[in-house]
């Protein structure tokens, strides 16, 4: 009676593994299959917490939106439109009476190009004296390398 059962079940499993045979190979060889789970498994998860950041990031948006709706229906509707306080910026430059005096603005432009001129002036006077205080250096010739 038990070999009868027994070669039932060896039939049994022997027919099932005939008709999958890539479980069987699974079975075959155990630490491929293994490390090879492992890794769809990590990619599962990795999944599933990347679809759960975007309904909290939704859910967080949404409640956002709601919060804001009565804000954009009054704007909507009577063009109001509530504005934070607003600090003075330090580096933002605003004089009025430059801009306006076209005059004033002409003068600013001539004394840029006088120091334009005299900036070139200094440039040319610098290269002047780089050139005559620089010794001439004797570059090695083809001759003085070969030698050494």
């Amino acid at each position: 009676m038990e070999i009868a059962i027994n070669s039932w079940f060896k039939h049994l499993f022997d027919s099932w593994f005939a008709q999958h045979p890539n479980i069987y190979w699974l079975i075959e060889h155990p630490w491929l299959s293994a490390s090879v789970t492992l890794i769809l498994i990590i990619f599962v998860v990795r999944l599933l917490v990347a679809i759960y950041r975007l309904v909290i990031n939704t859910i967080d948006r949404l409640w956002l939106w709601i919060m804001r709706s009565p804000l954009l229906l009054l704007k909507w509707l009577f063009g109001w439109e509530f504005k934070p306080k607003q600090q003075p910026n330090s580096l933002q430059v605003i004089n009025k009476e430059l801009i306006s005096d076209r005059q004033e603005l002409k003068i600013i432009n001539q004394r840029l190009d006088l120091i334009q001129q005299q900036q070139q002036q200094i440039l040319e006077e610098i290269t002047q004296l780089r050139q005559s205080q620089l010794p001439k250096l004797a570059l090695p010739t083809a001759e003085t390398i070969t030698t050494k």
